[in-house]
């Protein structure tokens, strides 16, 4: 493979992740908001805020671990992944319960 080609493919990899981590602060965002007009409580945004961030604390600590041992491009890949399952995971569940997620006291809520 020649250096143009290994540059080329480096950011065409770059360039699908920024577009998954934009999306994926989008889609949180999107939860809050849509939670707030669902259940109209500050508190159940606020968690889902603080989940969010503590979500994003604990993955920085991961894959920052993980890049210190690993390429840049193998470790976007698996975030890339991780966030393709995740998704689906999150989908599968939404899907599995019907009207749980308009009621404040819901466990399956939290």
């Amino acid at each position: 493979m020649t250096p143009k080609n290994h540059y080329s493919v480096f950011h065409h990899v770059l360039g699908n992740n920024f577009i998954a981590g934009t999306t994926n602060a989008f889609i949180w965002f999107a939860l809050t908001y849509w939670t707030f007009l669902e259940t109209r409580s500050v508190l159940v945004t606020s968690w889902i805020g603080g989940i969010f961030t503590v979500a994003n604390m604990f993955s920085t600590l991961f894959l920052g671990a993980f890049v210190d041992h690993h390429t840049k491009k193998n470790v976007m890949i698996v975030s890339s992944l991780m966030s393709l399952v995740f998704y689906i995971l999150a989908a599968l569940i939404y899907f599995s319960y019907d009207g749980t997620w308009t009621d404040i006291t819901s466990f399956r809520l939290w």
